[in-house]
């Protein structure tokens, strides 16, 4: 990567280009000043590998309960912003829960999931997971072209995260549509007062879906995540209440869909792009595990997640008064030549890759990793043995990530490719 021109002061943080691609503000961040306050916002983004480790091993110190502060963002029409606060308030309020909590309470909640994302039991989804990624390819495979991100990088996690929720197919286009507006709030990038409006009525409608579902299910009990969600007991004892369920079922769509599927596109990006590590993976496919851990570094799904301080403190030499919010930069943190040497490059023989951060760091690491690991090892898996020669769609547009001030998707990849 050429050496940054600017100044960090010239950086703006929320403009398009520096939200599709951050990196060369993330090296002079490294640079100059890992922790950096960002003019005329007040958060510090945090952006070495260490200081992250750091902040994320003093959950007394460093509190996640400032996640759960991030305001809807607001649009310039006042009728429609009438319209979205009308709809607001007969939504169910959302407790906090995993994310947004700290220990010891947030140990309690994680105890609830953990069992649904248990690695032992991902194992038993793997001969399901490898029919549902056949019969993605099997769609396009003799076509020698995709649009990956629509007919594979989003189905396949969606489809997943739908039947474990036990969403039947006939509501399948509701639940898209509605785990889509989930993520979208998360960008923090403006949405225009219609795109506002239908999140507001989408995130309304899906609440009292998931509720009418819970309900079915103490009814009737399923083999699903809904089930196992309604007959927890929060530390033994009550159920949990309907806005503990929603606040863990919305943070199970980010992860279990949204990332996931930007984590597939930046993977098979990289393979179009660096043909020698193709190469390298066919030649051993044992390799395809660290590939999978690379990519994840290399385009972190998730950029960063906030943290406040709750005593004055220091990090990185720089005071912080209590009550500071900082950004941890994850997408930052796992380009960190210090840590991982040639960090802008992919190198499927990485010996540290499993060192990345992109599920996060500490108690707070994604729930549902072993899942989204799986998700992608199986597609890769299948997708190197059914198709080779793959390339970009000179017919179409050259992959573009979305501007996202936390998440990082590409909106399509058109490709080509040779059937094996």
């Amino acid at each position: 990567m050429s050496e940054p021109t600017k100044a960090l002061a010239d950086y703006n943080l929320f403009d398009e280009q520096t939200l599709k691609c951050p990196y060369e503000f993330y090296t002079r961040l490294r640079a100059e000043a890992p922790v950096y306050q960002v003019p005329g916002l007040g958060i510090y983004l945090v952006s070495t590998y260490e200081l992250i480790r750091e902040v994320a091993r003093n959950t007394a110190l460093w509190s996640s309960s400032v996640a759960a502060g991030i305001p809807p963002m607001a649009v310039g029409d006042e009728a429609v912003q009438q319209q979205i606060q009308a709809i607001m308030r007969t939504d169910v309020p959302l407790e906090q829960t995993l994310l947004s909590v700290d220990p010891p309470d947030h140990g309690k909640h994680r105890t609830l999931v953990n069992k649904i994302f248990a690695a032992s039991r991902v194992k038993t989804l793997l001969p399901y997971i490898d029919g549902i990624v056949a019969k993605l390819i099997d769609a396009f495979i003799d076509a020698g072209s995709v649009e990956f991100m629509s007919q594979f990088a989003q189905p396949l996690p969606l489809t997943i995260i739908g039947d474990q929720l036990g969403v039947p197919d006939a509501d399948r286009d509701f639940f898209e549509r509605a785990a889509t507006a989930a993520a979208d709030v998360l960008s923090l990038v403006p949405p225009t007062p219609a795109r506002a409006l239908e999140r507001a009525q989408l995130n309304h409608d899906l609440q009292l879906y998931f509720l009418e579902q819970c309900e079915a299910r103490r009814r009737v009990p399923r083999d699903d995540m809904l089930t196992l969600l309604v007959e927890s007991r929060y530390e033994g004892e009550r159920p949990l209440r309907d806005g503990e369920i929603l606040s863990i079922l919305q943070q199970f769509l980010v992860a279990g869909h949204e990332t996931t599927t930007s984590a597939l596109g930046a993977a098979m990006k990289l393979l179009i792009e660096q043909p020698a590590q193709l190469h390298l993976l066919r030649d051993d496919l044992s390799r395809i595990d660290n590939f999978i851990e690379e990519a994840l570094r290399l385009e972190s799904p998730v950029q960063g997640l906030m943290r406040i301080a709750t005593a004055d403190t220091s990090l990185g030499g720089v005071e912080l008064p209590k009550g500071s919010v900082i950004m941890l930069r994850y997408g930052a943190a796992n380009r960190d030549d210090a840590v991982f040497g040639g960090a802008e490059r992919l190198n499927v023989c990485r010996a540290n890759a499993n060192r990345q951060i992109a599920f996060g760091s500490g108690v707070h690491a994604c729930v549902g990793a072993p899942l989204a690991r799986q998700e992608m090892i199986r597609g890769f898996s299948a997708i190197l043995a059914r198709m080779d020669n793959f390339a970009f769609d000179a017919r179409h547009p050259e992959p573009d990530n979305d501007p996202s001030f936390l998440l990082r998707g590409m909106n399509h990849l058109y490709m080509t490719f040779d059937r094996r």
